[in-house]
This record gives structure tokens, sequence and C-alpha cells, in this order.
């Protein structure tokens, strides 16, 4: 495959940034986190736009003028989440495992052993990178789907880096389903990012109180396997030079299929938006998604690019 000069740049500009940010000091995570963050209304105008508006659906009780205040602490988890997820993959089993916490792993267990797997949602919350290359860690076999990268040698770099620490990765694409089925039943748990429909076919659902669509491959899966779904949420709290993640695993979500398979992927994929609105509203700040991710959003965010 051919390779053009840009690529060639992108790539390379990519693989040179990750690595520069893997060696910075845990003393500089924060103060550089948080210059980053007062700068990104000025670098980064249009997602800045797209955060304020996500942030006044998460929050609706904070007035408009202090709403800057908790977009700009989104950006500073944002970066900070750039710089731990890649120096976590570096950090020796007993660094990581002293940073994570996950007070309901019992249950989780459990859960597991019931049913023989669990199929994981996830928002993007945290660091949902540390938190899967804990799972792993601790002996846990994890599949998961990513966004396919363009250039393609992008998106193998980053699947490197995950499956150097035992996470399998599968691209997204139209056979993803159907390769998530075998791993399901071969005893892998299965980990999606399910908060934004990417490939824009998902399921019409109400989350944040407004209309929009989010993938309705966890429903599918779980209702053609019979594994229920459990939502893994990551949150983040900092001390000067350290962080600590909670990884919070909520009991499997309970639904009794009917005889209509395609209601029922209507109302499981509703159960999961409100399972992943609960998640984020416990912090709202660590919700990393700066594209919009409601239909009025497309609009409005077209227009300002315009």
């Amino acid at each position: 495959m051919s390779v053009n000069k840009k690529d060639i740049l992108v790539i390379y500009s990519f693989k040179a940034g990750f690595h520069a940010l893997s060696m910075i000091p845990d003393s500089l995570v924060a103060p550089i986190s948080s210059i980053g963050a007062k700068f990104a209304k000025n670098i980064t105008p249009v997602r800045y736009k797209v955060a304020l508006t996500h942030m006044r659906r998460l929050m609706p009780e904070i007035s408009e003028d202090k709403l800057p205040k908790y977009v700009e602490e989104s950006f500073r988890s944002y970066i900070r989440y750039w710089i731990e997820s890649s120096q976590a993959f570096r950090w020796p089993f007993s660094k990581l495992d002293a940073s994570v916490a996950c007070p309901n792993l019992d249950q989780f267990n459990e859960t597991f052993k019931k049913y023989s797997n669990v199929i994981v949602v996830m928002p993007h919350m945290g660091n949902w990178d540390v938190g899967a290359t804990w799972f792993v860690k601790r002996g846990y076999t994890m599949t998961t789907v990513a966004e396919k990268l363009e250039p393609p040698q992008l998106f193998d770099f980053f699947v490197k880096i995950r499956e150097n620490n035992g996470l399998k990765v599968i691209g997204l694409d139209k056979d993803a389903a159907a390769k998530l089925v075998k791993e399901i039943k071969s005893k892998r748990i299965v980990g999606l990012l399910s908060d934004r429909d990417i490939q824009k076919n998902g399921i019409e659902v109400v989350f944040f109180g407004e209309k929009t669509t989010l993938p309705m491959g966890p429903a599918v899966l779980s209702l053609r396997t019979g594994i229920p779904i459990v939502i893994a949420t990551v949150y983040s709290s900092y001390t000067q030079n350290n962080s600590r993640f909670t990884v919070d695993l909520s009991p499997a979500i309970e639904f009794e299929p009917s005889k209509n398979f395609r209601s029922d992927i209507k109302n499981l994929t509703q159960l999961i938006a409100d399972n992943l609105e609960k998640a984020i509203k416990v912090a709202p700040t660590e919700w990393h998604v700066f594209q919009p991710n409601w239909p009025i959003d497309e609009v409005k965010t077209s227009d300002n690019i315009n």
C-alpha cells in the first residue's frame, strides 16, 4: 500500500506527539492540562462551542455565565486523558493497580459467572483506556471496537499499542457485529463505547431530554447471545502529582425480551441511554465528547463552520 507524503507527516506527527506525552513527568501533568484548557476556546473554537452546548444539557441548573468554567474543566480532563493514556500502557501493574479502584468488582464477577460472559457498555468518561488496561492486566480477556482512522497506518499504530497490553481491537465496519458475536461465544468480554452514533445508523432515543440516535450494536449483541449488559464508567480524581481512577460497574441491565425483535432493540437501547445518562451526570465535566451528538447540533455546527 502506497503512502503519500501528507499521510507520512500525519503518522509521524501522531507517533511523535504520543511519545512526547508519555514522557511528561507526573509533576507537570496538572499544569500542562490547565494551560491547554485555558486556551481551548482559541485553539479549537468549534469544539469549544459544541462542548458548551453539551454542558447546557448536562448541567441545566448552572447559569450561563458559569458554564465556561465547567467547559474549561472538561478540556482539562480531556488533556489529562491523552497524557495519562499514553503513559498507562507502560505503567508496571503495581502502579496501575494502585491507581485504580473498583468497588463493585465482586458483583461484576457474580454476573459473569452466572451468564458465562458480560457485554460492557461505556460512555467516553474519565479515562476508559486506563480502565480497560487495568481490566485486562487483572486477567480478564476483552475485545473492543475502534473507529477506523485515516491513514490506515495511524489506526494500526493505536491498535498495536492496545493489543500489546492484551486488549483485542476490531475495526468498526460492516463485519464487526458478526466478529463480536464470535468473541462473545468464545467467552471474551466485549467492551463498547456507546454514547456516540459514529456510523449514523443507530436507534432513536431520548438522551438528556432530547432525541438523538445511539448505536444499536450493544442491544443487538445482547438479544442475539442472551448475554447481559453492564455499564462501566471510569471516573478520575486528581491530587497534585497523581491521578486516581474509579471503575464503576453497574448491575446487569434487566430486560425481558418480547417476540418483537425490532421493538426489543429500540427499548433496550433506550434503557442503555438512560443508564449512560445516569453515569455521565455523576461527573459531567469528565464526559469527553466534543463532536455534535444531537441532530440539532449538527446543523448549528455546520453553520458555524460555514
